[in-house]
């Protein structure tokens, strides 16, 4: 069983083989919403874990390329509170697995009242890809750890490339701008090797402060508000130590109240609209309670994590500091993360079902 450190490695390539072979991964969507282009009007997405996480990192840019309304939502909140259906919409279910229980129950849901439906998988022969109107293929491979660090961002970079074809082919967006877009995926993915090493070394020199951490909150705005959700995510199943991811605006409106010295605030900074804000935050928690740091650009002291984003979409850079952040906790604290917890959760509750029928 390979380190966790080198799947986190491993997801440059996994992006690139998606860009690679996205047009014949592509070809069953766009054959499937070929007669259904003219009348679509929304992209709703259902998904739970990393699987949501990855759609609110890049749900913006998708608005953008496709011209079209995007909902995002959990299985439950589909199935049983947003009951309200759109026959136009286009109702996208990303699981990496494919057997998360919920989400399979909100796509059988979908088959059976006959809306245009598409699975995002790892695997074009099992459960929800055989359940679903058409299936993409994510290619991130049958990670060997429960706790998903490759599978995050290429459920970005495949959905990405999904808005694309969608924008192709609706022509809201030229081949021109598709190839641009590509090459901003490209240049994310270039940068990896390189926030590696630099969290790495900050991480080694913040050690102390960070192993006594009680409990993480992890900030960002626009994108990196998922990539903020799937931080905490990540610090919680690798680090083993609790976290919280935020809004940056709604993170201030409440959450502040309740800093203390043992909660390390997180402030990612794309160094964009929000830049003060960011900063601004980061330096209280810093001066008032001794315990943050700025992760990305325009750091306030020596003490921050500082690179500068190389693309457009910040939220395929950022994860990899968190994830890094992540491995090193689980290392310092001796953490097993081979053993199979999950398997002892099955007398209590059961998130995937590894059978043909729900």
């Amino acid at each position: 069983m390979l380190p966790l450190i080198q799947w986190i490695e491993r997801v440059p390539e996994k992006g690139r083989l998606l860009i690679a072979t996205r047009k014949e991964n592509l070809r069953p969507l766009a054959e499937y919403l070929a007669d259904r282009l003219d009348d679509l009007n929304e992209l709703v997405y259902v998904g739970s874990g990393s699987s949501y996480n990855s759609v609110m990192s890049v749900k913006g840019w998708i608005e953008r390329i496709t011209k079209l309304k995007v909902s995002v939502m959990t299985p439950n909140e589909y199935l049983y509170d947003r009951t309200v259906r759109n026959p136009n919409a286009l109702t996208i279910f990303p699981s990496q697995s494919g057997t998360s229980v919920t989400t399979r129950k909100a796509l059988q849901s979908a088959q059976r009242q006959g809306l245009p439906n598409v699975a995002v998988t790892q695997n074009p022969n099992q459960y929800m890809s055989q359940e679903c109107g058409v299936h993409v293929d994510m290619m991130c491979a049958d990670e060997e750890y429960k706790m998903r660090t490759v599978g995050y961002v290429s459920g970005m970079v495949v959905q990405l490339l999904i808005a694309m074809e969608i924008g192709l082919r609706r022509h809201t967006i030229t081949a021109e701008e598709e190839q641009k877009l590509i090459a901003q995926i490209e240049a994310a993915l270039t940068n990896w090797p390189q926030i590696e090493t630099q969290a790495m070394t900050w991480y080694k020199r913040n050690e102390t402060q960070l192993l006594n951490s009680a409990m993480f909150a992890v900030y960002g705005i626009d994108g990196l508000w998922g990539a903020a959700l799937e931080g905490a995510l990540k610090l919680i199943e690798i680090g083993k130590v609790m976290s919280i991811g935020y809004e940056l605006e709604e993170g201030m409106h409440g959450p502040t109240l309740g800093f203390h010295p043992q909660l390390c605030v997180l402030v990612m900074n794309d160094g964009g609209r929000e830049n003060d804000r960011a900063r601004g935050l980061a330096r209280f928690a810093k001066c008032e309670f001794g315990n943050g740091f700025l992760i990305g650009a325009n750091p306030i002291d020596e003490s921050d994590l500082a690179f500068t984003p190389q693309s457009c979409f910040p939220a395929l850079e950022f994860p990899c500091a968190i994830q890094v952040l992540s491995w090193c906790l689980a290392q310092a604290k001796g953490v097993d993360l081979t053993l199979p917890i999950a398997q002892n959760e099955k007398p209590y509750f059961q998130t995937h079902q590894y059978t043909e029928k729900l």
